[in-house]
């Protein structure tokens, strides 16, 4: 491929930040260089080492060139794992890990042919029905964003016929049954806000709540938006910022 600096481009005007997410732009973004550096030393790791696989494994099963979508990219820490791809889209609320992706880790080994960096996240963007092969989602889930039928709708808007969605995300089934009750009510009650009141809550606390991943539940919603689901499991991860369980799922856009 070209130079990267010639490969990579980056709009940070034409997706608009929702009030409600600005805690989480300015959260990364203030991590942005510390994450970048963890990138050098989690390539050296199990994780990486599992989900890279599963990357470079489901890109290159195209018997074409691909369309992807890397939905909260970060710094571009897989970049260099996906094959095959004529076109390559990172999205991320935060524009200085957006920065930061220009040069990703292990850049030599890029192959897609073209890159494109946008800022936004996944309900403020849009992009043409049936546009993409391939999305992965990695370490967006939890935190501020739940696995919904809404965002899973829209992931499933967004894929082309036969077209294939990995995600992770964090995993609570491990915890006992009162903090997971807990979790899952503060969670349900901040969901049924109107949207100012997120605003006011997410100001008030610094952080939205935790939205719980349990493996039932999440096939289960996989099934009424229409996926199929290939396979979901649970496994412990090791990650720079700490041990946790992971639930990972790769499912496919009915042909």
């Amino acid at each position: 491929m070209a130079g990267i600096d010639q490969a990579l481009g980056v709009n940070v005007a034409a997706l608009p930040v929702d009030p409600a997410h600005a805690w989480l732009q300015q959260t990364y973004d203030r991590t942005a260089q510390n994450y970048r550096a963890q990138d050098e030393e989690h390539i050296s790791g199990r994780d990486y080492l599992h989900v890279s696989k599963i990357l470079s494994e489901v890109s290159g099963s195209f018997d074409r060139e691909i369309r992807a979508l890397d939905l909260g990219c970060g710094t571009g820490r897989y970049f260099h794992c996906i094959k095959n791809a004529r076109e390559l889209v990172g999205l991320d609320i935060s524009e200085q890990m957006l920065d930061a992706a220009r040069n990703p880790v292990r850049r030599g080994e890029m192959s897609a042919r073209e890159v494109t960096l946008m800022r936004g996240d996944l309900f403020s963007a849009e992009f043409p029905d049936a546009h993409f092969d391939f999305i992965y989602c990695l370490g967006v889930f939890g935190n501020g964003c739940a696995i919904s039928n809404r965002a899973c709708a829209k992931l499933r808007r967004w894929l082309a016929p036969g077209g294939v969605w990995f995600f992770d995300a964090t995993d609570v089934s491990h915890l006992p049954t009162r903090v997971r009750m807990k979790k899952n009510l503060v969670a349900r009650l901040y969901s049924a806000l109107p949207h100012v009141a997120k605003i006011a809550w997410v100001k008030r606390s610094g952080w939205p709540p935790f939205f719980v991943n349990e493996l039932s539940s999440v096939r289960e919603r996989l099934q009424k938006t229409g996926f199929l689901t290939e396979w979901i499991t649970l496994r412990r991860s090791q990650l720079p910022q700490g041990d946790g369980y992971k639930l990972e799922a790769l499912c496919r856009k009915p042909a």
